[in-house]
């Protein structure tokens, strides 16, 4: 039976799930520190072997959920739906707006508009540093 656990997966486990899905794998050092600077995270764990994770970054306004990943031996089963559900409850309780956003890639906006999302029109911008 798969559990929804409220923790951070560890560095290995965060670089492990990212492969799984054919994200790139930044280094350990590099794991932990993004991981550190998280307000929270859900990890769903079957039989001690985590099998989907997410986390919450911000501050006290605004949250965003990043790296929902589930592995895909469990894709279609709920585990992502249950995971967003939950760091929807942590995002709740870390920001005075009440309020949680996210990017998300174009093959997967139909996952979260079940799940009640909507384009907001905004556009996600970024630049090298």
């Amino acid at each position: 039976m798969i559990e929804i656990e409220q923790r951070l997966p560890t560095p290995t486990e965060y670089r492990h799930l990212r492969s799984a899905v054919g994200w790139n794998c930044p280094d350990v050092a590099d794991c932990a520190a993004a991981l550190a600077r998280s307000i929270g995270g859900v990890c769903a764990v079957d039989d001690g072997r985590l099998v989907g994770m997410g986390r919450i970054v911000g501050d006290a306004f605004y949250s965003f959920i990043v790296d929902v990943v589930v592995h895909p031996g469990h894709q279609r089963t709920g585990v992502g739906s249950a995971i967003v559900r939950t760091l929807e409850i942590v995002a709740a309780h870390a920001t005075v707006t009440g309020k949680v956003g996210l990017v998300a890639a174009g093959d997967v906006v139909p996952f979260y508009v079940h799940l009640g999302y909507e384009e907001t029109g905004s556009l996600f911008m970024s630049q090298n540093v």
